[in-house]
């Protein structure tokens, strides 16, 4: 283990390991160099990004529809600010939830969070808008931020 690093030992859903390997998989391919979860989460946990880009609506379904406890083991080894950002996120979804997250959740959420904006990039990209060209007025899956229509005609 590294000096300033953290082992994060979580019991987690199969579902939740698919959507692990499901994003190293985007990810490396999309870096074109083998990532880590470490590497994803060191990117992509922003507490407010998430919040932001996902309705309560959404955080509701995805978490009825994806148990993120279960039985297989998982061990992490992340730097401190990784998991001070995991915290965060946990902490403030926690609270816009209303309920009590565990950081299996936090890093469900985060992987789901990472997964559907590169899905959501590749649908834009497929149909001839470049992600690039629209930051800021479509978030990560899809929310208008501007209340400005696209025409796709």
């Amino acid at each position: 283990m590294k000096a300033g690093q953290t082992i994060l030992t979580l019991d987690i859903s199969e579902q939740l390991f698919s959507l692990t390997t499901e994003a190293l998989h985007l990810r490396s391919n999309a870096t074109r160099s083998y990532q880590t979860l470490e590497d994803i989460l060191a990117d992509e946990t922003d507490a407010t990004t998430i919040a932001d880009d996902l309705s309560l609506e959404t955080l509701r379904d995805y978490r009825s529809a994806i148990s993120s406890q279960g039985d297989v083991r998982i061990s992490l080894s992340l730097s401190k600010p990784c998991v001070a950002s995991l915290e965060d996120v946990r902490r403030l979804l926690s609270g816009l939830l209303d309920e009590e997250l565990a950081m299996t959740d936090a890093l469900s959420i985060v992987l789901f969070h990472f997964v559907v904006g590169q899905k959501a990039a590749r649908i834009l990209s497929r149909i001839g808008l470049n992600t690039a060209d629209n930051t800021g007025v479509i978030g990560c899956c899809g929310k208008d931020r501007t209340n400005n229509v696209i025409p796709l005609r």
